[in-house]
């Protein structure tokens, strides 16, 4: 082998950069191959929740189970008055974005059935690191990207940073249309 021994992580990341199998097979075939805009990582299991009402847990400038939460204006205004009934159970799947983008090819990668997740899940992880811990979540500045439905059903975007400085977490949440660019590096979560 000319280029030297490769292990089976960096096989792996190679296959995963060509688009999975079907990639392989195209690239082999000396077809075109567009490169995927999502990475996947891994998926984490959200427990089911009878009800959930987001102005008991998202409360700005408020521990709640030792969770900070810095709620910009959209956030409040959108998911305020949000209550939840009977969220099942569901597996989380976490991609990293690989190349910076705008939420429409996001969405096109992640497809219609997968994309919105709940806002009782985003709040389940965020008490698995409340303070800016380890986890599921970056802690490193970089955004957390979640879709989710308002009260009036109109699905938005959700963006969760850790902010260490305040030792807190900054959610705010903007249009799914918007020209916005989200940043190589940031997590996409979905179904």
């Amino acid at each position: 082998m000319i280029y030297g021994e490769l292990n089976l992580g960096q096989i792996e990341a190679v296959i995963n950069k060509l688009g999975g199998m079907d990639g392989v097979m195209q690239f082999l075939a000396d077809k075109s191959v567009t490169p995927p805009l999502l990475g996947f990582i891994t998926v984490v299991k959200v427990p089911a929740v009878k009800q959930f009402v987001a102005s008991d847990y998202f409360k700005h400038g408020e521990v709640v189970d030792g969770v900070m939460c810095y709620l910009l204006d959209n956030f409040q205004k959108q998911f305020g008055q949000r209550v939840d009934e009977n969220v099942d159970e569901c597996d989380i799947r976490i991609h990293k974005l690989l190349r910076n983008s705008r939420d429409l090819g996001i969405r096109a990668e992640i497809t219609e059935e997968r994309e919105e997740t709940k806002l009782a899940h985003l709040w389940h992880l965020l008490t698995l690191q409340p303070n800016g811990e380890n986890g599921t979540l970056l802690t490193n500045g970089s955004a957390n990207i979640f879709r989710i439905r308002d009260t009036e059903g109109t699905l938005w975007v959700v963006d969760a940073f850790w902010r260490s400085g305040r030792r807190g977490w900054r959610l705010g949440a903007s249009s799914v249309g918007s020209l916005r660019e989200w940043c190589n590096g940031n997590l996409v979560y979905s179904r």
